[in-house]
């Protein structure tokens, strides 16, 4: 049931052309909070099962951060703000 749902979460990402409606606070913390359940789970040595499907979110939960962080970026680009201290006027 679980490779169900990552193939959703995955097919919905990736056909994302901007994150507009998404908070990348919530992607964020929800990523961090997948890792160390992850992390928690793998310290006390649960199912093999158990631990993949965890290990799979988290890493699943870590690149749509990328994702995001890319797509606000391209944001941040297009409109001209400067970011880095670097001028970003095309």
């Amino acid at each position: 049931m679980s490779f169900l749902a990552f193939k959703n979460d995955v097919g919905f990402w990736k056909g994302r052309e901007s994150v507009a409606g998404l908070s990348s606070r919530s992607v964020v913390f929800h990523a961090f909070a997948s890792t160390v359940i992850f992390l928690y789970l793998a310290d006390f040595s649960t199912s093999l099962i158990v631990l993949a499907t965890s290990g799979v979110g988290a890493v699943i939960d870590c690149w749509k951060v990328g994702i995001s962080a890319h797509q606000i970026l391209i944001v941040f680009i297009d409109n001209g703000i400067d970011i880095t201290g670097i001028n970003v006027f095309f």
